[in-house]
């Protein structure tokens, strides 16, 4: 699975992901739920296959929705696991993009569950920065 596959799932603008380009991106993610995916700008190998998928989540326990998200990417706590790990990807310079789709608390949690499905059936691992680590 490649970005570009989540086209016909609705996900068709991708915005810089960057240190740089944080304040432009908060100012365009909308505050509703949905459902988000980070891409790397080159695609990497899997244990099966090649994606340029680095996560896939939804903002459906996030106060201010996809913006408040993305916003704890770029200011992670010390117990946000995941946020300290992309803002470590971030600090690295990687050139990353994000994608939304904005939907109901509902849809977002099927959709986000389905695109990681897929995911796994096509590359038997979750993205990378989708799998958890050790305490």
């Amino acid at each position: 699975m490649l970005s570009k596959d989540l086209h016909k799932r609705g996900f068709s603008e991708w915005l810089p992901f960057t240190l740089v380009e944080q304040p432009r991106l908060i100012g365009e993610l909308p505050q509703s739920d949905g459902v988000y995916v980070i891409r790397s700008s080159r695609s990497f190998g899997r244990y099966r296959g090649e994606s340029d998928i680095v996560y896939v989540g939804s903002s459906t326990n996030a106060t201010g929705g996809l913006k408040g998200r993305a916003k704890f990417f770029f200011r992670p706590g010390r117990s946000q696991y995941t946020s300290l790990r992309i803002k470590a990807l971030l600090d690295r310079a990687e050139e990353l993009e994000i994608s939304f789709r904005v939907c109901l608390a509902i849809e977002a949690r099927s959709l986000e569950k389905g695109i990681l499905k897929q995911y796994v059936d096509d590359h038997w691992e979750l993205p990378p920065y989708n799998r958890s680590q050790p305490r």
